[in-house]
């Protein structure tokens, strides 16, 4: 085992690992991803494999307060009860109601008045699930 190189000062408060790829939260709700890059699920733009932790380009403002990671896409809960996904899409995984996958994060379609508490999927899942309440 060998400590991932997490940037100076940041600090990590949760993490999950998908098929190929790490995902952490930190503690002011960003986003650090590594490993397989092939499908764009370390959220950075790009396709590029990354061997050390590199930020995911949230939205502006956006905080994150869970993840999740699947086969070959990411998700995070936001601290306001929405969800983002990035990665393959061509079993529908994040939720745009399409087959297209992004390198970057995008919210999913989730209706207006249902907000999500938590989320998941498995290493090797090709999936995404969501608990929900209403609004």
């Amino acid at each position: 085992p060998v400590f991932a190189q997490v940037p100076a000062g940041v600090k990590v408060v949760s993490a999950v690992g998908g098929s190929f790829h790490f995902l952490a939260r930190t503690d002011s709700g960003d986003v650090l991803a590594w490993g397989d890059n092939t499908f764009g699920q370390v959220g950075d733009g790009t396709f590029t494999q990354r061997n050390v932790p590199t930020f995911a380009d949230l939205p502006s403002g956006v905080t994150v307060a869970a993840l999740g990671a699947g086969n070959r896409h990411s998700l995070a809960l936001t601290g306001k009860g929405r969800v983002l996904a990035w990665g393959v899409g061509t079993s529908g995984e994040l939720g745009q109601g399409s087959f297209m996958g992004s390198a970057t994060p995008v919210r999913t379609r989730i209706p207006a008045h249902l907000a999500v508490t938590a989320l998941g999927s498995g290493p090797g899942a090709g999936h995404s699930m969501a608990i929900v309440h209403t609004r």
